[in-house]
């Protein structure tokens, strides 16, 4: 659930308000419980100093006009402009990072948008990128063709590192543990593991198709029954 938002600097502060009021319903609806947290300026970024700061400020102003508590990671913002990331927790206590409310200054810049009212000089235009419920690329294009074979997959899209997660799936018994990194994003390919397998066999386990994996679950089908 993407959406983008064109509005004056004026009018940033009572849009993102919106966006986030709008995440909670959502949110309550599904029965989700969710952290808020503001990203703000990276280190690296040395210009538009003023514009960075204006936008800090509109979307705190919206957090503490929403009335939830939220935390502040400074310098770990995005390079367009700051962002509000909304973190889920579900039934386990998993974090995934799912909404965002995200300020951008670079591409109205870049397409030369401006407002023009007719009594007022051109207007600065700023851009909202707001995703409410989404899930990441590269997992799921795997999830969906492993599902329309007609198997059952989980994504873990939590932040975790890569031991972790498969730790935790080992912990809940999947048979067949896949892992989509930008390699096997790259080669169109998965690394499957085991359920069973130990450290040095995991070594060993090459990438393979989706396609293939998918002939690996037919044959072990056939052989079980």
């Amino acid at each position: 659930m993407l959406k983008t938002i064109f509005c004056t600097k004026n009018q940033v502060k009572r849009e993102v308000k919106d966006v986030l009021d709008f995440v909670d319903y959502v949110y309550t609806k599904f029965g989700f419980t969710y952290e808020l947290k503001l990203l703000t300026r990276p280190e690296e970024n040395t210009k538009d100093f003023q514009r960075w700061e204006e936008g800090e400020n509109d979307l705190v102003e919206a957090l503490q006009e929403f009335g939830k508590p939220f935390t502040v990671n400074r310098g770990v913002g995005a390079l367009c402009g700051p962002k509000i990331d909304i973190t889920l927790s579900d039934a386990m206590k998993r974090k995934f990072q799912c909404a965002s409310i995200q300020l951008d200054f670079q591409l109205p810049d870049h397409f030369k948008l401006r407002y023009s009212p007719s009594d007022e000089e051109k207007k600065e235009n700023v851009m909202i990128h707001s995703k409410v419920l989404g899930s990441e690329d590269k997992d799921k294009g795997v999830r969906r063709q492993i599902h329309e074979a007609g198997y059952h997959v989980d994504v873990d899209t939590t932040d975790r590192n890569i031991s972790e997660k498969v730790g935790e799936a080992e912990i809940v018994q999947y048979n067949y543990i896949l892992v989509v990194g930008d390699e096997e994003v790259a080669t169109r390919q998965v690394t499957a593991l085991l359920r069973d397998s130990s450290c040095s066999d995991r070594s060993k386990v090459p990438m393979m198709s989706v396609d293939a994996l998918l002939d690996v679950f037919k044959l072990r089908i056939v052989k079980f029954l």
